[in-house]
């Protein structure tokens, strides 16, 4: 699996975007995609597409034709790299209770599904009403619509209605809500101690995430480990994922350097 896992400081991190952030948007409208360049399709033709061109249940043909879908008409799932840390996270971990922000099309849910138990739960949260509807057609189509709780709003209105502590957390919505997410997620006591988070995009687009970057640089709370994944269905724009692991009063520094 591709993916390469640094002991970075979240200071290098953050000069490394900014640097990179001129010359990645000139990458976006100058150079030759390595993938799909712009969205030019809904997620309800892609919905549609996916369910026209797979088997009921066949959760892995599923995936794969999501991917076919995105790299011709670029979306935003997570893509099969990153997917596969997901899964290979959850299978070390072997949570019982997992949590999603960002559902989008589903795309990521079913990667988690198909690494957890059966008698694990999953929870997710999508802000856009259409598009819950095609994860919806989507992952019952999968055959996994009875292992999946969608809950359809703002995270900051569906998370102090959830029963934790979830076990596993992933984070792929709008970066700039990651900090106070996470916080409320604390508040709450939604997350298990000795629990791993999961942040998506904390490189690009750059400074997206710098919110939540300074705060686990600056909180013991968290041991941070990031794993460098070019940005989905695009390998020629360098982007990294941020696996948290939380331990709250620990009392030692969070980044691991």
């Amino acid at each position: 699996m591709r993916g390469e896992r640094r002991a970075v400081g979240r200071r290098s991190l953050l000069t490394e975007s900014a640097r990179g952030a001129l010359g990645v948007a000139s990458s976006l409208l100058l150079s030759p995609s390595a993938g799909a360049q712009w969205q030019f399709a809904t997620p309800a033709q892609m919905g549609e597409a996916v369910i026209k061109n797979t088997q009921q249940g066949d959760i892995g043909g599923i995936i794969e034709a999501i991917d076919t879908f995105s790299r011709k008409s670029w979306m935003m799932n997570v893509g099969a790299t990153k997917g596969e840390l997901l899964e290979r996270l959850l299978k070390e971990r072997q949570p019982s209770c997992v949590l999603e922000v960002g559902t989008f099309c589903g795309y990521s849910a079913l990667h988690m599904l198909r690494a957890l138990p059966q008698s694990s739960r999953l929870t997710t949260i999508e802000i856009d009403p259409e598009t819950a509807a095609v994860a919806r057609s989507i992952l019952a189509h999968a055959g996994v619509a009875d292992r999946i709780d969608l809950r359809v709003g703002a995270s900051g209105d569906v998370l102090p209605s959830l029963k934790g502590p979830f076990e596993f957390i992933f984070m792929d919505h709008w970066k700039g809500e990651y900090l106070k997410d996470l916080q409320t997620l604390e508040r709450l006591r939604l997350t298990a101690s000795g629990g791993t988070l999961v942040f998506d995009n904390v490189r690009y687009p750059p400074g997206g995430a710098s919110e939540l970057l300074s705060f686990l640089e600056d909180t013991s709370d968290y041991d941070v480990e990031f794993v460098d994944i070019p940005f989905e269905y695009r390998d020629d724009i360098p982007d990294a994922v941020a696996v948290a692991q939380y331990k709250p009063g620990k009392g030692a520094g969070g980044i691991l350097m």
